[in-house]
């Protein structure tokens, strides 16, 4: 489903207006890919977190409050 690093990317798709899925690797961290087709990889983020952003009320919300402020990101190609 993914074509990017990690071939064990487990990904969810969320019901959120700005993101399309979430998905997470234990080598790397969080991937968000969004709406707008741009996909960012939230590094070092756990599996526990990445699935309370997955299931939580508004994930744009989530990511924006909890993930930015503590995980450094890179734009994937």
């Amino acid at each position: 489903m993914t074509k990017y690093p990690a071939a064990d990317v487990r990904w969810k798709p969320v019901d959120s207006s700005n993101v399309e899925e979430v998905g997470w690797d234990r080598h790397h961290g969080m991937y968000v890919t969004f709406k707008s087709g741009a996909t960012y990889l939230y590094h070092g983020v756990t599996r526990q977190r990445a699935v309370a952003c997955a299931m939580a009320p508004s994930v744009g919300s989530y990511i924006n409050k909890v993930i930015k402020p503590e995980y450094e990101c890179t734009r994937l190609p």
